[in-house]
């Protein structure tokens, strides 16, 4: 019951994200509104390496990977959009596999304790995901109207 929940969680939190960012074009990649702010493609890249971090950190035995650094490296590294699509998607899948292959007693185990959400049920992370993808993509929905694009209402069709 929970895994079938989390996977649709997964799936529609992705469908949201990629219909409001599906009015980017390749030429947009780079834009950002001010010199210190992430562009679109370094946003993109951040939110899909944050899926990956979230899920899997949450059930790797050692936890999470504090090494921001490298994390900021791997999203630094991807520079187009295409290739940023291609890594949410990416990102996304795997999140997906691995809550498929988890069962209901796995989702409610503790996560250990620590920096990042310890003591909460595993579940939990399904909305960390959530609240994180959605608040970079309301980023990404201001930066699409400032380039003079309307984002698709996400919650729609």
């Amino acid at each position: 019951m929970l895994r079938e929940l989390a996977v649709g969680q997964m799936t529609e939190i992705g469908k949201r994200f990629r219909k409001t960012i599906s009015v980017f074009e390749e030429g947009d990649a780079e834009f950002k509104p001010r010199e210190e702010m992430h562009s679109v493609v370094y946003t993109i890249t951040h939110a899909a390496e944050s899926i990956a971090w979230l899920i899997e950190g949450g059930f790797r035995p050692e936890g999470f990977d504090m090494d921001f650094e490298a994390h900021h490296r791997r999203v630094a590294a991807i520079t187009t959009l295409s290739d940023a699509l291609a890594h949410f998607d990416s990102c996304l899948a795997r999140a997906i596999t691995l809550l498929e292959s988890k069962s209901d007693e796995d989702l409610l185990a503790k996560i250990p304790d620590g920096p990042v959400m310890g003591g909460l049920p595993k579940f939990a992370l399904i909305e960390a995901v959530s609240d994180h993808t959605a608040s970079h993509r309301g980023t990404l929905g201001v930066y699409a109207r400032l380039l003079g694009k309307k984002p698709p209402m996400p919650y729609e069709g």
